[in-house]
């Protein structure tokens, strides 16, 4: 049974729409793609959280350059491109993007440094700092120690919560394949990885008629201030803003 429903979309509930995305296009031990994107393949961690984050109501910006990707972080976006130039070679040439909605740091300088759509936090290898700092919704990125440069590789978003845990789910783990509320504290990060935190700032819009299918609901996630306490030591530093790619 179905019926219709007028809804305010609020930052909570965009935040429980990319939630939704985040499941609807996922599946453990699978790779599971909307077509409607283009495929990166074993790379298609942050083309997915881009994804959903377009489902949760931020718009896109740009339109291209002509062929495959646009090297820039002060737009962000995707487009299907029935015509490229002959001259464009590649498994992705009928699509255009932005790096910024394909690559580790640009998507975080777009969301966090050219736009007020998020907050970083800064690093942290300890679960209950990041559990402190995030919510479901929000975004973990995960950076390596590349012979003193700490260098963005993957891209996460948190689905899930509990007392103890966060839970995240991204497309390409080893393989390609997809992760399904993965817990935090299994991805190993030994003495040369970090977690990077990334709070979200949802947008809210105007009334939008929507289809609630079998009395569903919208989960409501805290938008601001965990609701669990604050760890005694956060293992934390501040990022600076434009870090080595």
């Amino acid at each position: 049974m179905e019926h219709f429903a007028s809804l305010e979309i609020t930052s909570e509930s965009s935040r429980s729409i990319a939630i939704a995305y985040a499941y609807d296009w996922s599946i453990q031990g699978g790779k599971d793609r909307n077509p409607d994107y283009p495929d990166f393949g074993n790379d298609d961690c942050t083309n997915f959280i881009s994804q959903a984050m377009k489902a949760g109501n931020f718009i896109e910006k740009g339109n291209g350059d002509g062929c495959e990707y646009e090297d820039t972080n002060i737009e962000w976006y995707v487009n299907y491109n029935p015509s490229p130039p002959f001259w464009c070679i590649g498994d992705t040439r009928d699509w255009e993007w932005s790096t910024s909605w394909s690559v580790p740091w640009p998507f975080r300088d777009y969301f966090a440094y050219q736009n007020a759509y998020g907050i970083v936090h800064g690093w942290t290898t300890s679960v209950s700092t990041a559990k402190y700092y995030l919510a479901p919704g929000d975004v973990v990125q995960l950076q390596f120690d590349d012979n003193g440069n700490w260098t963005t590789y993957h891209t996460m978003i948190v689905t899930s919560e509990d007392a103890y845990e966060l839970y995240v789910t991204y497309h390409s783990n080893a393989g390609g394949y997809d992760e399904v509320d993965k817990p935090l504290s299994s991805i190993g990060l030994g003495t040369d990885n970090r977690f990077l935190l990334i709070g979200i700032i949802f947008p809210a819009t105007n009334y939008l008629p929507i289809i609630i299918y079998n009395d569903g609901y919208l989960v409501d996630f805290h938008d601001t201030q965990s609701p669990y306490p604050e760890p005694a030591y956060k293992e934390s530093i501040p990022i600076e803003l434009y870090p080595a790619p």
